[in-house]
């Protein structure tokens, strides 16, 4: 009974030792790190939480959910021209400014043969489907316009859109916007290179 277990053994072995000598020969345990033309390496970084165990950036994304749901939240939209700086236009908010890409229910339902344990199960009206869209932190399926936002020094908020010649400003206070004047003349006669 030994002898068959040690051959078990001497069999087990040679195969682990072979597959080791085939990864090594195909250039898989190659493990060269990913550097610029530069040759400049990736750099990495240790980020130490703060006391509430989060980073900064998960609490503006946690405050902003939070703020943002909040029954009675009320922002300001301004549509600010990227060539000239004027308000095009101003309009409080009620809530807060929703994508047209939101849904209530996710757009990718599969059909009963598609189910397997990676897909969740949602209910529309009186019939169950199954889905692989996630439900977003906000209870919505969909994709949000992309932008940037901010709080500031006050801890007011903002969020900042780029589209085309139109800048979408969203705050949670009213802001003041200067006028602002393009004086071509202050440029000089040969500023541009032109003659």
């Amino acid at each position: 009974m030994e002898a068959k277990k040690l051959k078990k053994v001497i069999a087990m072995l040679v195969v682990a030792i072979a597959l080791v000598s085939i990864v090594s020969l195909s250039g898989c345990t190659d493990t060269k790190e990913v550097e610029s033309d530069t040759g400049v390496g990736k750099a990495s970084a240790v980020l130490e939480p703060g006391p509430d165990g989060l980073t900064n950036e998960q609490r503006n994304v946690q405050r902003r959910l939070e703020e943002e749901n909040s029954y009675g939240n009320l922002q300001w939209l301004y549509c600010i021209s990227t060539y000239s700086g004027q308000i095009i236009y101003m309009s409080s908010v009620d809530g807060k400014v929703t994508s047209s890409g939101k849904r209530l229910t996710p757009t990718i339902l599969g059909a009963s043969g598609d189910w397997s344990d990676t897909w969740m199960r949602v209910n529309i009206g009186d019939e169950s489907y199954r889905t692989q869209e996630v439900i977003q932190d906000d209870g919505t399926y969909g994709s949000s316009e992309p932008y940037i936002f901010w709080y500031d020094m006050n801890g007011n908020y903002h969020q900042q859109f780029m589209t085309g010649g139109v800048m979408v400003h969203i705050s949670d206070y009213p802001i003041q916007v200067n006028d602002v004047i393009l004086n071509i003349d202050a440029l000089g006669e040969n500023s541009t290179g032109w003659s």
